[in-house]
């Protein structure tokens, strides 16, 4: 085991690997929580059991989260908890202020179809 495996949070350790997207989907990511809507600004990672990616909102470790996918008429829906969060930081003029966050969303597996689903569209980049 590498030191870098060795300082790992048990939270963050992935079962399934990631993979990179080659663009990003035609269709629209929303996540949902504490009866807010917040846009899905960049998906930088996803597999059927997760995702990784960047919101236009702070949002607190532990929530649950519902992600909606649509385009051209499909919908996927699916269920998760953020697990790992981290802020992302504006260039200019206010380098400090936090904008959004990455975060790590581990999907619930309740309906693997949902999940499935979710990441064929995602990998695709379309529905």
């Amino acid at each position: 085991m590498s030191p870098k495996q060795m300082k790992m949070k048990p939270a963050e350790r992935r079962n399934v690997p990631r993979e990179a997207l080659a663009q990003q989907p035609k269709g629209v990511l929303r996540l949902y929580t504490n009866y807010r809507c917040l846009d899905v600004v960049e998906i930088r990672d996803v597999s059927p059991f997760g995702l990784g990616l960047q919101l236009n909102a702070a949002v607190d470790n532990g929530a649950r989260v519902q992600l909606r996918y649509a385009h051209q008429g499909v919908r996927i829906e699916v269920m998760g908890t953020i697990v790992w969060k981290k802020p992302v930081g504006l260039s200019e003029p206010k380098p400090f202020a936090a904008y959004g966050c990455w975060v790590g969303i581990f999907l619930h597996p309740g309906n693997l179809d949902a999940n499935f689903a979710l990441y064929r569209a995602l990998m695709d980049g379309t529905a």
